[in-house]
């Protein structure tokens, strides 16, 4: 996988688990009878500094041990996106 396709990737996932969250807490009100009001924002820490750390780690591992860097977190990351779109 070329590595900005794995970026690409892992980025979109971030930005699943925003989505993911938000609606899982919006549902969450409305299911207690919360009424709508004050909502529940996302930090935007996650956006940068989530994807550059992950990328770092999955470069650290190709340096001792290539392709496996990208195969493993891109895998991790590719799993943690379905959970996102179907968990939640």
């Amino acid at each position: 996988m070329p590595w900005w396709l794995f970026l690409v990737l892992h980025t979109g996932v971030w930005f699943l688990a925003a989505v993911a969250g938000v609606v899982a807490h919006a549902v969450s009100r409305k299911r207690l009878g919360i009424p709508d009001g004050s909502g529940r924002g996302v930090s935007v820490a996650q956006f940068l500094l989530c994807p550059p750390l992950c990328f770092g780690i999955a470069l650290a591992i190709d340096y001792v041990a290539n392709p496996w860097g990208i195969r493993i977190v891109g895998l991790f990351h590719t799993v943690l996106g379905v959970v996102f779109v179907t968990y939640h």
